[in-house]
């Protein structure tokens, strides 16, 4: 059988959670944000798009095309994140 021999107050673990988050929240402004690795997946999450509008002929599809498209993203993307 355990024992509880002390007892922990709520103002300590607020601390200590207050301290954790500083401490990651540091961590991400120094080492993640605005790093290369960053850039590249913003970089690589918006040219697509890009490329995509300027090559689909947008004359000759009407605006269901774009509908329909968004949808099988959607579901393909959720097919993905399971």
């Amino acid at each position: 059988m355990i024992q509880i021999t002390k007892t922990v107050d709520i103002q300590d673990v607020m601390k200590s959670q207050r301290s954790l988050y500083e401490t990651n929240y540091a961590y991400w402004m120094e080492h993640v944000l605005f790093s290369f690795n960053w850039w590249f997946l913003i970089i690589i999450s918006i040219v697509p798009w890009f490329i995509w509008w300027k090559l689909v002929d947008k004359k000759k599809t009407g605006g269901d095309f774009f509908c329909w498209t968004s949808v099988y993203g959607h579901c393909i993307n959720s097919r993905f994140d399971r």
